[in-house]
C-alpha cells in the first residue's frame, strides 16, 4: 500500500517538474526569440532595409512598407521630379489614359500600392484621367497639381510634365519598379 502511494507521489512530481519546465522554457524562448526574429537588414541612406522572404521592408513612422525590389536594385532610376514635398499635398492624382488598351490590372496593381502609401500618409489619392474620351466620371488630371500617369509603351522610360511624372512601361514588373521608385523617393528613402 505504501509503495503505490509512494509512486503516485512520485509521478505527480515528475509531472509537476515537467510542466514547471515546460513553463520556463516558453517564458525564457520568449526572451531569446526577440532577438532571433529580427530578419537581416542592411543600412541604406540611413534607413534600415529588412530583407523578409522574397520583399524587402522598411520602418519609417511606425509603419512598415514591403516591396518587391529594394531601393539598391532600383538605383538606375531616377525620377526628374523631387517627389519628397509632396507628403504635405493634400491630393496627388494617379491618371491613366481611359483609351489604352493595355491598362489592365497590373497598372491597376501599382495604382492601387502608390494609392495605398499616400493615403497612409494623409494624402488623397485621387484617381483621374488623362483625356475625356473615354474617362469614367472621374477628374482629368491638370499637371499644374502633383501627379502620376501610367502610360504603356514601347519603351521604359519616366519623365515629367510640370508636376506630374509620366510612367512609361511596356510589362508589369517595370510597372512596379517605376512605382516603388515613387515611393522610395516620396518617403524621403531615395532622393
Amino acid at each position: 500500500m505504501g509503495g503505490k502511494r509512494d509512486y503516485k507521489k512520485l509521478m505527480g512530481w515528475i509531472i509537476i517538474i515537467i510542466m514547471v519546465l515546460s513553463v520556463g522554457g516558453i517564458i525564457s524562448s520568449g526572451f531569446y526569440a526577440q532577438d532571433q526574429q529580427q530578419p537581416p537588414s542592411q543600412d541604406y541612406n540611413g534607413y534600415k532595409i529588412y530583407a523578409s522572404g522574397l520583399q524587402s521592408q522598411v520602418q519609417i513612422g511606425g509603419r512598415t512598407y514591403s516591396f518587391q525590389y529594394p531601393p539598391w536594385m532600383l538605383e538606375n532610376i531616377t525620377l526628374p521630379l523631387d517627389v519628397l514635398p509632396w507628403l504635405s499635398k493634400e491630393k496627388v492624382y494617379l491618371g491613366y489614359d481611359p483609351l489604352d488598351t493595355d491598362y489592365n490590372a497590373s497598372f491597376s496593381q501599382q495604382t492601387q500600392f502608390i494609392g495605398a502609401v499616400l493615403y497612409a500618409n494623409g494624402i488623397i489619392p485621387q484617381e483621374a484621367c488623362t483625356q475625356e474620351e473615354g474617362c469614367p466620371d472621374i477628374p482629368l488630371i491638370n499637371c499644374d497639381n502633383a501627379g502620376v500617369i501610367f502610360l504603356s509603351s514601347t519603351e521604359n522610360v519616366i519623365t515629367n510634365d510640370n508636376n506630374c511624372l509620366i510612367f512609361q512601361a511596356d510589362d508589369a514588373s517595370e510597372r512596379q519598379k517605376f512605382a516603388e521608385r515613387f515611393i522610395y523617393g516620396l518617403l524621403g528613402v531615395m532622393t
